[in-house]
């Protein structure tokens, strides 16, 4: 239900930015020749995260940032995920997205949202950390885009091999204090 609203509102939102004069009638939402000021810029990206095949489809239609987010099922807290953070599931779902973006694929950002950064001269002992406590394989840790972890050089360069690998351009990242210096190193096409 929820994915099918914001499914709807990418839809009418998009069309609202592009100074469109919009007629909705969804399931969920229903607008009648509602028309806004365009915006100043020429166009104003979309980004949108989420995860699962029927979203990251439609996601890739629409928006022009996808973030698939890669989590599971809610956990009891009704805060936190199950994280799905393996590194073939990644490639799995970047192929996912690429064959449903179609002739948009060249013109679509990738993003994803980094929930640690772990600044540290010894990656494999903290990857051990990281994993002992949420299950996960060491490898798939040092491998995903949504933990760095090591130097600041060592970041720059995983994140460089995200994106070669995942086509992941477009990062946000929750500790901007600790990740500043990668930005110097990744130079002056970084976004975060």
């Amino acid at each position: 239900m929820r994915k099918e609203r914001l499914a709807e509102s990418v839809e009418i939102v998009r069309k609202f930015l592009d100074g469109e004069r919009v007629r909705y009638d969804g399931r969920h939402y229903q607008v009648q020749g509602a028309l806004t000021l365009k915006a100043l810029q020429d166009h104003v990206p979309l980004l949108v995260g989420v995860n699962g095949k029927a979203a990251l489809a439609h996601a890739a239609r629409h928006a022009d940032v996808v973030a698939p987010t890669m989590v599971g099922r809610t956990r009891a807290d009704g805060q936190h995920y199950e994280v799905r953070w393996e590194a073939a599931l990644l490639d799995d779902t970047i192929a996912w997205v690429r064959d449903q973006a179609a002739e948009r694929w060249d013109d679509l950002e990738l993003h994803a949202l980094v929930q640690s950064v772990i600044i540290t001269d010894d990656r494999i002992a903290a990857a051990s950390k990281v994993a002992a406590r949420t299950n996960m394989r060491v490898e798939d840790i040092l491998a995903i885009p949504f933990l760095c972890i090591g130097t600041h050089g060592q970041i720059a360069e995983h994140l460089a091999a995200c994106r070669e690998r995942w086509h992941i351009s477009y990062y946000s990242v929750r500790d901007i204090e600790a990740f500043g210096p990668v930005i110097e190193r990744l130079g002056t096409d970084a976004k975060t």
